[in-house]
């Protein structure tokens, strides 16, 4: 399970944090959860969106007992070679990290980790209307930000593993 879920989990979480370390505490914290909670796991949803439904409620967690609030111009430099293809141009990052987490969780989980929108409204715990909404809002946000670099609307070859 560790192996099949934990890149996409950790990339989730590395957006959303816009920590390696912390990404990184989340994802195992996450997985002791599923680990620890097994016996709640119904199948009603994929075991894929189950455990980033649970990654999420760590990452808000995690938020609330930090009180953080990072300003992109003191967010730690991304590291990871895996998303140097697209996060080198620090544009997409300061765009990214400009959308309110609601916003970047849903971007990040439909376009990124291609969950369909009703995979994202469980993990969030959100109606899928809501879904609909933040991500049309993210688009448009994006789009005024970039400008002409549109491509970041498609860029999920970059953060595949």
């Amino acid at each position: 399970m560790i192996r099949l879920y934990h890149a996409g989990l950790y990339r989730f979480l590395r957006q959303l944090t816009r920590s390696r370390e912390d990404a990184e505490d989340l994802a195992q914290q996450t997985l002791i959860r599923a680990r620890d909670g097994a016996g709640r796991f119904d199948a009603r949803a994929s075991m894929k969106t189950w455990l980033h439904s649970i990654a999420f409620h760590e990452f808000t967690r995690w938020r609330r007992r930090q009180r953080w609030h990072l300003g992109l111009a003191q967010a730690p430099p991304i590291e990871d070679r895996r998303f140097e293809a697209v996060l080198e141009a620090e544009w997409l990052e300061e765009a990214l990290g400009s959308l309110p987490d609601g916003m970047r969780a849903v971007f990040l989980l439909h376009e990124i980790e291609q969950m369909p929108l009703a995979e994202v409204a469980a993990v969030l715990g959100v109606p899928v209307g809501t879904v609909k909404s933040r991500l049309f809002n993210a688009r448009e946000k994006l789009r005024a930000r970039l400008g002409d670099r549109r491509e970041v609307l498609h860029a999920t070859e970059a953060y595949e593993s």
